[in-house]
């Protein structure tokens, strides 16, 4: 019954929708808890009705729910508070600091307290961790992305943020039809009607006739899966009810929609005999899914699929912006996309840190990263560079590393000296650590609390280190080379760590003790050229998947059982060595770059490619120049944006040109890729072709 009613709910809500009656919609929402409109949450919480907004969300979830709902009700109040604070409305801030926050001290005491200190200031951004706050307008879109994470991430919300709609011509009928059976079938506990007929010539419950059609329709017994027939104006045999109510089989005539498809016909048959409607079986628009499309009867499912890789050799079929980052050609050596995805950090050889961030507008109201427009050098009112310090550094030889907190208000970086801590807003150093010698090679934040960096050196140790303690608490030995990658797991507590002596590490975070360690399976000479890019590791968005980089291949492990799980190897059109790789942010693309400028974006399972980008797409080479890509980065939201710096010193920034095409493969050839090793490597005349259209 609970599915049927959720059915019913949600009928009746895109009526209500569709007649404009929107505060009956809400209402709805709200009380029946099967639907949240997250298109309404953001317009109140845009217009700062907080009353409302935790009204709303109160019909889905409370305060002490889950880790999420503390989160979101969190982020709302102190929002609020904020906002109190910067109205110079103290009573307020106040009132909301003792009734609405102090529910959250009994979590974290400290920051109550911290939060109570704001009082005392005359600009809450004199706090150093607020220091970014701007106008409370944009603050809230801001916080209104990241509550659309947390709620996504809820599971309170599962199944409750896509609205099941049905065709908007076919609603009132069923709502008609649904309603005129069940007030009969069930209403007021009255006996049926001894004459069929009547109940839809004499009881139509207060409907107008108009809004129904009248061509008669056969419903087949309960149970049938044949579709209703339609007859000339005459009789049909009813469901079956009661024998009690009905003394003999009566016959008589219903009114219905001119036509019916099979997906309409089951739910309204379901909601007759308030039998459930499968979640399988109709979906949003009423079509069968178990019926496949007359195109796709046509493939032959014994056959399974092999991707043919889409070669792009024209800018037409992607688009671009480019990013000059470096004036004296430095080349890039470092990039990040903030973790709001609204900006991208650029980590010059010269040690240099430029921070690029697009503007909010109309067309781009989520000021999110795009290819579609340049993003602007922020720079800070205090004229400060975020500059690392060189001074005796041999840079031709040395090592740059960079980490974002997750809160993208502090960078740390080294480029052959100390690491520096700066303020993302004012770049300020904060602080510096870990002298040289050892030279810091790899930064790797502890995602529990970003004041634990694992700190990867040329000396082969692993140094974790307490920023705000200002000491090392221990220090990992294993590998035999310079530590050229870093990667944690909360989910399986561990640390992996990758080395130029070609091994991987595993260490719990636990103990820090090392638990295994491995070499990568190499089956040629690795005397890789100078082009060729750091060994690196990173997680699959599961935490216990991995892909290693490395200049002769690309590996899959399962770090649960340290299982090599895929591996692909430069061949054919892609033949160079690989100079960085990094998953999508959903981990089901692998983007990698090559020292002959080409691209290759591969499917995250199997490691086979799916597009080939050639040089040509987005380099503008001119005579002997040579330039080719040295660090990948992929968008923390948008999964099939990714940027590259470049030895040059540009940044690229490039996605398809159509949000729908998503680097989508070509339909199957009969011979392509398995286990990423092409049947033929040449350029197909068929992909040429469509990039001419």
């Amino acid at each position: 019954m609970a599915s049927l009613n959720k059915d019913l709910v949600m009928i009746v809500l895109q009526f209500l929708r569709e007649e404009n009656f929107k505060e009956a919609a809400r209402s709805l929402e709200k009380e029946s808890g099967f639907y949240f409109n997250m298109r309404y949450f953001e317009e109140k919480v845009l217009a700062g009705e907080w009353d409302e907004v935790e009204k709303y969300l109160s019909g889905f979830t409370n305060v002490d729910d889950n880790r999420f709902s503390v989160k979101i009700y969190f982020e709302l109040r102190k929002h609020k508070y904020l906002e109190a604070l910067d109205r110079k409305d103290k009573a307020e801030a106040l009132n909301i600091l003792e009734n609405e926050l102090k529910v959250f001290s009994r979590i974290n005491n400290d920051l109550y307290r911290e939060m109570t200190l704001l009082l005392s200031l005359d600009n809450f951004r004199e706090n150093e961790q607020l220091s970014k706050y701007g106008n409370m307008v944009e603050a809230r879109g801001t916080m209104m992305m990241e509550l659309k994470k947390i709620i996504e991430a809820n599971p309170v919300f599962n199944g409750k943020l896509e609205f099941p709609s049905l065709r908007s011509l076919r609603l009132r009928t069923l709502v008609n039809q649904s309603l005129n059976w069940q007030h009969h079938l069930c209403g007021n506990n009255r006996p049926y009607p001894d004459d069929i007929k009547t109940l839809y010539t004499d009881h139509t419950c207060g409907l107008s006739k108009g809004s129904l059609a009248t061509l008669p329709v056969n419903f087949p017994a309960a149970g049938s899966a044949n579709p209703p027939s339609f007859t000339s104006p005459g009789v049909y045999t009813p469901f079956p009810v009661p024998a009690s109510a009905i003394s003999n089989q009566g016959q008589g005539q219903v009114t219905a929609p001119a036509r019916l498809d099979m997906g309409e016909y089951h739910l309204l048959k379901r909601l007759r005999t308030a039998q459930p409607v499968e979640e399988n079986e109709v979906d949003a628009v009423g079509k069968n899914k178990g019926i496949l499309n007359p195109v796709d009867d046509a493939v032959d499912k014994t056959t399974p699929w092999q991707f043919r890789a889409e070669n792009i050799n024209h800018p037409v079929r992607c688009q671009q912006v480019t990013i000059n980052a470096s004036d004296a050609g430095d080349k890039v050596s470092q990039l990040l996309y903030t973790n709001a995805g609204t900006g991208i950090l650029v980590l010059e050889s010269s040690g240099l840190q430029m921070l690029y961030k697009w503007v909010r507008h109309e067309k781009n109201p989520s000021g999110k990263a795009t290819a579609k427009e340049l993003p602007h050098l922020w720079k800070p009112s205090s004229g400060l560079l975020m500059a690392n310090d060189i001074a005796g550094v041999n840079l031709e030889k040395s090592s740059s590393c960079i980490a974002l907190t997750k809160n993208d208000s502090y960078v740390m970086s080294a480029c052959g000296g100390k690491v520096s801590v700066f303020s993302a807003l004012t770049y300020k150093v904060m602080t510096t650590f870990m002298s040289t010698p050892p030279v810091p090679t790899f930064l790797a934040l502890y995602p529990p609390d970003n004041n634990i960096v694992a700190v990867g050196m040329d000396d082969s140790t692993i140094h974790i280190y307490n920023v705000r303690g200002d000491e090392v608490k221990c220090i990992l030995k294993g590998h035999q080379d310079r530590v050229t990658g870093l990667a944690f797991s909360t989910k399986l507590n561990i640390l992996i760590s990758s080395g130029a002596d070609a091994h991987i590490c595993t260490w719990s975070t636990d103990t820090w003790e090392k638990k295994n360690s491995f070499p990568l399976q190499l089956t040629t000479s690795e005397s890789c050229s100078a082009c060729t890019g750091d060994k690196r590791v990173q997680f699959h968005c599961d935490e216990i998947q991995f892909l290693v980089s490395h200049g002769t291949q690309l590996a899959l492990y399962d770090a649960e059982n340290v299982d090599h799980v895929q591996r692909w190897i430069p061949q054919g059109a892609l033949s160079a060595q690989i100079t960085s790789a990094a998953f999508s942010c959903n981990s089901m693309l692998v983007y990698a770059s090559f020292c002959d400028g080409s691209i290759g974006i591969f499917d995250a399972e199997s490691l086979s490619l799916r597009c080939h980008l050639k040089p040509s797409v987005y380099l503008s080479l001119k005579g002997s120049q040579v330039v080719y890509p040295v660090v990948v980065a992929a968008h923390p939201s948008d999964p099939y944006q990714f940027a590259v710096g470049l030895t040059d010193g540009s940044v690229k920034v490039i996605e398809p040109f159509e949000p729908e095409e998503k680097w989508e493969v070509s339909k199957p050839a009969d011979k392509g890729f398995a286990n990423g090793r092409s049947a033929s490597t040449s350029t197909s005349n068929h992909a040429a072709e469509q990039v001419q259209r």
